[in-house]
């Protein structure tokens, strides 16, 4: 009853790396050239080169809470058995609506038997139903999981984007050093939203400096005890 790695194959995959998933079942062994060819075509494999990212420790903890519920539904279903085939499904329902047309006419033994036989077959259309209702949830799990990596995605690039935009702005401010260090000076520096998280004492020291733009910054501020 684990998740199909080629229908789920994040939900899958996370799975396995949070050690949810069962124990594998034996197989028959195949000849070399088999296993090579199934290798070539594992899914997991193929699901890592998409998306290089789900080893992250982080992300794979931030997912944990998606797939806890397939893991316990999972293991409720394991408990209750295989989902029935259709044709015992149709047999139940049949069964049902021919007891139901019956059952206002019975009385005492004979009403409690069928009454009992009726709730076997119910207990057949409620586990078929709780099947369909588990695969919805590996779907949604999936989708789920699908979105998680995305925004995490986007919160990567976002950090390396803003520690590029901070090495700039290093540069930019060794830059204006080395002038005034040259002596030439400089009236007005704009310095603004270039994610600085200090700024060099070197800058009290400029001569000539009227304006200083320091604004969306992540520069702190120190006070004097």
């Amino acid at each position: 009853m684990d998740p199909n790695p080629n229908s789920f194959p994040v939900l899958s995959y996370v799975m396995s790396r949070l050690n949810l998933n069962s124990n594998p079942q034996p197989q028959d062994p195949v000849d070399v050239e088999q296993a090579q060819l199934q290798m070539h075509r594992n899914p997991q494999q193929e699901l890592v080169e998409v998306m290089p990212h789900l080893d992250h420790p982080d992300l794979l903890a931030s997912m944990a809470p998606a797939v806890s519920d397939v893991a316990q539904a999972r293991s409720v279903l394991r408990a209750l058995g295989d989902r029935p085939d259709h044709e015992s499904v149709d047999q139940a329902r049949a069964a049902i609506a021919s007891l139901d047309e019956r059952l206002s006419r019975m009385e005492g033994n004979t009403r409690a038997a069928a009454e009992g036989e009726r709730a076997r077959h119910a207990a057949v259309l409620q586990l078929d139903e709780m099947h369909e209702a588990y695969g919805t949830m590996l779907r949604e799990a999936e989708e789920r999981l699908v979105r998680i990596y995305e925004r995490h995605g986007k919160e990567e690039e976002g950090s390396d984007k803003g520690k590029e935009a901070a090495e700039e702005a290093n540069d930019e401010v060794i830059g204006i050093l080395r002038e005034e260090a040259t002596g030439k000076g400089m009236e007005r520096v704009e310095l603004s939203g270039r994610q600085l998280k200090f700024l060099p004492e070197a800058f009290g020291r400029m001569k000539g400096l009227v304006s200083l733009d320091l604004s969306s910054n992540l520069l702190e501020v120190f006070q004097m005890q």
